[in-house]
């Protein structure tokens, strides 16, 4: 585990009983405790979020579609579903998923759901190494996927219809790159293991990072990224924590850098109290958590200077909608929050019934309850 992380984590359980699994359970001991009860699970999660390695790289079935150019658009009003979607994201409680505007019945309960640009791949856990993978558009319409039941996780990416995932062997791992508009591979390679074994054997795992035409895989002794496109690969010093529109954030010993992935060059630069920088779409800001020994803040920093700004309303650390929206939950675990980085917020109630027995989980949300 990161020594930030591991510094937060023993500041915060001497004093505060962190829930399991959710992170939006107990919520009633007042303000300060409870937004350091919301950081502490939220960076919880976030330390399952360590990378795997690699060294050559021998990649077949390369092909398809170049990254599109998107903008953000932070309008309020979402006429087409795909609109909606874009500025809204998803969620889901249970087998309950809402995916812009519209809200669908799923085969099972959701534990997971990646992003990508046509809309939204659920993980439905069948047992400990068996899942479906569903992929919900955002009209509603839905398509059982031909990924493997073991598949551990994955990971989308928001300007192409593709996730990724890796699957981990003695001295190689198997990297995926998958279309999921027409159910197979884009990309599938050998990845050389970079020859070290984890401790004892075990290692918290990532998906393979997509942004574009690249995909970024690695560990803490170095990474990869590879191009789609022609299979061609770039080692790198460090794996990336996030990586969106050819910026990625890094941690580093006093905290964490944003750099340039096309040319290298460090870009900005974030203290040891921030934590979980995850990349807005256009690469422009990082979700952020920033807390001391007695406070906590949640919103975002600008990726060109570092500049934080809170977002007083929201809860857990947020993720990203496509369209460049926070998405967070209310501090009484009813409702979701959509804000745009100005700080205003829309209000999405979800169905109490649901709530009794499932927490809510936002959409590219890895929860390691």
């Amino acid at each position: 585990m990161p020594d930030q992380l591991s510094d937060l984590l023993h500041r915060s359980v001497d004093d505060v009983d962190v829930p399991h699994p959710s992170a939006y359970d107990i919520l009633g001991r007042g303000r300060d405790l409870r937004r350091r009860r919301r950081v502490t699970t939220a960076v919880v999660a976030a330390a399952a979020v360590i990378a795997v390695g690699i060294g050559g790289v021998v990649l077949t079935d390369i092909g398809g579609e170049t990254r599109s150019d998107k903008v953000a658009d932070q309008k309020d009003s979402a006429i087409e579903p795909i609109e909606a979607y874009r500025q809204n994201g998803a969620w889901v409680v249970g087998d309950q998923l809402t995916i812009g505007s519209t809200t669908v019945t799923l085969p099972g309960a959701a534990t997971y759901l990646a992003q990508t640009s046509v809309g939204v791949v659920a993980q439905i856990r069948n047992g400990s190494s068996d899942s479906t993978f569903v992929l919900v558009r955002p009209d509603g319409t839905q398509t059982t996927l031909d990924i493997p039941a073991d598949t551990p996780t994955i990971n989308g990416d928001l300007d192409t219809p593709r996730v990724a995932w890796v699957v981990p062997g003695t001295d190689e791992y198997d990297l995926h790159v998958f279309d999921v508009e027409t159910d197979q591979d884009f990309l599938h390679g050998t990845i050389t293991a970079p020859g070290v074994d984890p401790v004892e054997g075990r290692q918290f795992f990532t998906p393979a990072y997509l942004d574009g035409d690249y995909v970024y895989v690695g560990t803490e002794d170095g990474a990869v990224r590879v191009d789609v496109r022609n299979g061609t690969p770039t080692n790198l010093d460090k794996a990336p924590f996030s990586v969106r529109n050819g910026v990625f954030a890094t941690q580093e010993k006093d905290g964490w850098a944003f750099t340039d992935a096309a040319t290298g060059q460090q870009i900005s630069t974030l203290e040891r109290e921030f934590y979980n920088p995850l990349l807005s779409p256009d690469g422009r800001y990082a979700a952020v958590i920033r807390a001391n020994e007695t406070e906590t803040w949640i919103g975002f920093t600008r990726v060109s200077d570092g500049k934080f700004t809170e977002i007083p309303d929201l809860v857990a650390g947020p993720v990203w909608t496509p369209g460049g929206r926070m998405l967070s939950t209310s501090e009484d675990g009813t409702a979701v929050l959509v804000c745009t980085t100005s700080g205003d917020c829309e209000r999405h109630e979800l169905d109490g019934a649901e709530l009794e027995e499932y927490a809510i989980l936002l959409a590219d949300y890895l929860n390691v309850g």
